[in-house]
C-alpha cells in the first residue's frame, strides 16, 4: 500500500494510509508500521484501534478441524468499520475524498464507501492470475459440487489462466467445508461491488489473464469493475537502491525473449522430488532461466 501511495504522490494526490493498529502483542507488526511511518513522511498515516478482545463477536473466531481456533481476519478487521467511518466523515467536513482503496482483507469497508458515497477500489498485491482464479472459484466450485481434493487430477480451467492440477491449489481450498477457504470465497465475492481493481501487474506480463479479467469472463453474468495494472510495485525497504541487482545485469545481457522466468511466490516449497523434477526440465530444455 506504500508503493502504491508514492504512484498517488507522484501524480499530485494527497494520500493517508489508513492502518488498523494490531493487538499489542504483535510486535513485529508494530514495527513494521512504525518503519513505514518512519520512511515515509509525505504520506500521511491515520491509526484506527482493533476492538477489544472481549468485544469481537463469537464469528470472528473459526474453528478448524479441532485445532485451536484461528481469528478471521475479515471480521476483525469489519469491527473497524465504524472507527473508519467516523475517521472519513470528520475528513470529508474539511476535503473531498475522491477514492478509498481497499486490499482483500478489509473488503467489508465497501459498506463504509457506499455509506458515505465514496469511490472504493480493490488494491490487488499478487498479481492477475492469482485474482482471476480468486473471483472465479465461487463459481467454479458450484460447478465441480465437491471438495478439489477429491476429483483427481482432473485439470481445473480458470478464465486466462493454464490449466492445472487441484493439487496445486492452496490448501485450505482443498476441503469446501474448510472455514478458512469459505471465508475467502465470500469476500471474492464481494469485490465485483467496488469501482475499480487495481492489481501489482502489467500487461506485458499476464496478457491473457488481464484480458480476461477486463472481457469478464472471471465473473459471467456480474458487472466486472474496470482493471488498472499498477505494477509492478516492489517494496524497496525504505532504502534507495543505486546498483542493479546482479541477475538483473545478467538479464539485460541476454535476447529478446530468450529467459523462463520462474516465480512462485515469497509462499512457495517444493519437496526435494518437487525441486529435482524442476531442475531436471529446466537443463532438458537448454533454455536461460532465472
Amino acid at each position: 500500500m506504500v508503493e502504491l501511495s508514492e504512484l498517488f504522490l507522484r501524480r499530485g494526490l494527497a494520500v493517508t494510509v489508513v492502518v488498523v493498529v494490531p493487538p499489542a502483542a504483535s510486535t513485529d507488526a508494530s514495527s513494521a508500521v512504525a518503519r513505514a511511518v518512519e520512511a515515509n513522511p509525505s504520506i500521511n498515516f491515520h491509526m484506527l484501534p482493533l476492538p477489544p478482545p472481549n468485544t469481537v463477536p463469537p464469528a470472528a473466531v473459526e474453528q478448524d478441524q479441532g485445532q485451536e481456533p484461528p481469528h478471521n481476519p475479515f471480521a476483525l478487521l469489519r469491527q473497524s468499520n465504524a472507527p473508519l467511518r467516523d475517521y472519513l466523515r470528520s475528513a470529508l467536513q474539511s476535503a473531498s475524498v475522491c477514492a478509498l482503496v481497499l486490499d482483500i482483507f478489509c473488503v467489508d469497508a465497501l459498506d463504509v464507501a457506499a455509506d458515505l458515497g465514496v469511490p472504493a477500489y480493490l488494491f490487488y498485491t499478487s498479481g492477475a492470475s492469482s485474482l482471476a482464479v480468486s473471483l472465479h472459484m465461487p463459481q467454479k466450485q458450484a460447478e465441480v459440487n465437491a471438495s478439489f481434493g477429491d476429483i483427481g487430477d482432473a485439470p481445473l480451467c480458470f478464465p486466462g489462466v493454464p490449466a492445472f492440477r487441484p493439487t496445486e491449489l492452496p490448501v485450505n481450498a482443498l476441503d469446501r467445508d474448510n472455514q478458512v477457504y469459505r471465508v475467502f470465497l465470500s469476500a471474492f465475492e464481494r469485490v465485483p461491488a467496488c469501482r475499480g481493481m487495481l492489481v501489482n501487474t502489467f500487461e506485458w506480463l499476464e496478457p491473457r489473464v488481464v484480458a480476461a479479467l477486463r472481457d469478464g469472463a472471471c465473473v459471467p453474468g456480474r458487472p466486472t469493475p474496470p482493471v488498472y495494472c499498477v505494477g509492478p510495485l516492489v517494496s524497496g525497504g525504505g532504502e534507495v537502491q543505486d546498483k542493479k541487482h546482479a541477475c538483473l545485469v545478467w538479464l539485460d545481457a541476454q535476447p529478446e525473449n530468450s529467459v523462463v522466468f520462474l516465480c512462485f511466490g515469497s509462499m512457495g516449497s517444493f519437496s526435494k522430488r518437487q525441486l529435482e523434477a524442476i531442475a531436471t526440465g529446466l537443463e532438458m530444455s537448454g533454455q536461460r532461466f532465472l
